[in-house]
This record gives structure tokens, sequence and C-alpha cells, in this order.
């Protein structure tokens, strides 16, 4: 890593609260994103937000089961239309 960046390794909490809207901590979530993006440093770093690879498959797994839930609520389409925008969304 350069001295020139700030790197922040977010928990795998943080990413669901972004991508799920019915979790508690999504507002806070996104305001915390917001804060970081509008960060100026003084010294002119840039910040990168990071994550683990390892968490991938679950959120991507619970990012897809919420949206089916979502979906469910609703009628948009047929099971096999559900699927691919659930799939997609995630």
């Amino acid at each position: 890593m350069s001295d020139r960046t700030i790197s922040l390794l977010l928990d795998t909490n943080v990413w669901l609260d972004l991508f799920i809207p019915s979790n508690p901590g999504h507002v806070a979530a996104w305001d915390f994103l917001r804060a970081t993006a509008a960060y100026e440093d003084p010294a002119g770093r840039e910040v990168k937000l990071l994550y683990p690879a390892r968490i991938m498959g679950d959120v991507f797994y619970k990012v897809r089961l919420e949206a089916k839930r979502w979906l469910r609520g609703g009628s948009l389409g047929s099971a096999e239309q559900q699927a691919r925008a659930c799939r997609d969304h995630a």
C-alpha cells in the first residue's frame, strides 16, 4: 500500500447493510459511504474501501435471498423472470 492511500477494510455487515435496505444499519452504512466519498484528506491521500474476498459469496447469497423475499411480495412476472432479476440485482 502506498503512503498516498488510506485503506479501510469494511466488515461483511457493512456491505450487507449497504445492499439490503431492510437492514437496520442501511442508512448509517450509506451515510458512512457518502462521508468517505466526500472526504478530502489534508495530505492529499485517496480513500479506498476494501473487502475480504472470502465474503463475496456470502454477500451475494444474502442479497439475492433478500431480493427474492422482496419480489415475492409483489407480482413481477414469472418465477424464472424473478429468479433472473434477483441474480442480476445481487
